[in-house]
């Protein structure tokens, strides 16, 4: 059986972050990549899990009352996040699934929270063919929010798939509430005009290459959020959105060939080799919530920048060129 690289049991807290975790040469369905059991507290962000082909899943969290799992990145996993048996308490909450074939699993009877809850912030990006896997539960209740920027703006909110096994719903399964946002989510949020892309599907936000799911929920009409906005624009479809901002596809996003990156990841000094058609160009740096880290210039065909007063992490990097148009890589720092 292949080693388990963290497997923590009976810990008072538990912290994990600013790691990589590639599973693909392990024996398939034996071991997730972070394993915890009976641990009172845990926080684990800012990792990156690939290629995971495990039942248990990226992470396996068992009789864990509370905990943090937010800001990493899951790319190609069978499972995301797997939690049984009491796992979860009243604070947990998950950030940035993608690309999995299962985000969660939840079975075993597990109790989502004290009163039954789980709260999921609709920052998170759900791509998995089934978000959420239910099995056997007695009953369950999910809060799934969206931060509210401001008074002027609408409470955009949209539930997570969930795929049903022998499980019993209690009546509204999905319950709305707001909270304050954040400096660095608030900059996120701002960097489009979510007034205009309400009843898209995804909304890509054009400097930083991130995807926001911004469906108006099931209790609010479209109509009723135009009349709080003052009749905004609406963008009709996805097509136009993606037109406007020059993106197609999230491969487009991050393959495009005006510039090349090296190495990634990066200890401090990246490397962007621009094609000559497009030298003199502005660069930008984020996190993964949005926040401008670094910008400067690049005005050579070979350009160096020093990253390494950055904490380790994942970043994109958006190179504004003369056509005003982002060309978006992403980029692990370590």
């Amino acid at each position: 059986m292949a080693r388990i690289p963290i497997d923590v049991t009976q810990c008072d807290e538990l912290t994990v972050c600013n790691s990589y975790f590639e599973n693909s040469n392990a024996p398939t369905g034996l071991v997730p990549l972070i394993s915890v059991n009976n641990a009172t507290s845990f926080d684990i962000f800012q990792n990156i899990f690939e290629k995971i082909n495990s039942d248990f899943g990226a992470i396996n969290i068992i009789n864990s009352p509370t905990g943090i799992i937010r800001n990493n990145y899951f790319d190609d996993n069978k499972i995301g996040i797997k939690v049984s048996t009491d796992a979860l308490g009243a604070g947990f909450e998950c950030n940035f699934h993608e690309n999995s074939e299962t985000a969660w699993k939840v079975d075993n009877n597990t109790q989502l929270g004290p009163q039954g809850i789980l709260n999921i912030p609709a920052r998170n990006k759900f791509l998995s063919s089934n978000n959420l896997d239910i099995e056997n539960q007695d009953q369950f209740e999910f809060n799934y929010y969206y931060e509210d920027l401001n008074a002027d703006r609408p409470t955009l909110m949209t539930a997570p798939e969930v795929n049903l096994i022998e499980a019993t719903p209690i009546p509204d399964i999905i319950c709305f509430t707001q909270s304050e946002i954040i400096d660095e989510w608030l900059q996120w949020e701002t960097c489009v005009d979510i007034r205009d892309a309400i009843d898209l599907d995804n909304l890509i936000c054009p400097h930083t290459g991130c995807t926001y799911h911004v469906p108006p929920p099931p209790s609010r009409t479209l109509d009723e959020i135009q009349q709080q906005q003052g009749g905004g624009q609406r963008i009709e479809n996805q097509n136009l959105f993606n037109e406007k901002f020059g993106f197609i596809s999230k491969e487009e996003i991050t393959n495009n060939g005006a510039f090349r990156m090296s190495p990634n990841p990066v200890n401090d000094i990246i490397e962007i080799t621009i094609n000559p058609e497009y030298m003199d160009a502005h660069f930008i740096i984020y996190n993964t919530v949005g926040k401008k880290m670094l910008d400067g210039r690049l005005d050579s065909r070979i350009n160096k920048i020093s990253v390494d007063q950055l904490p380790s992490g994942i970043y994109n990097i958006s190179i504004l060129f003369s056509d005003g148009k982002p060309n978006v890589h992403q980029f692990i720092k370590m």
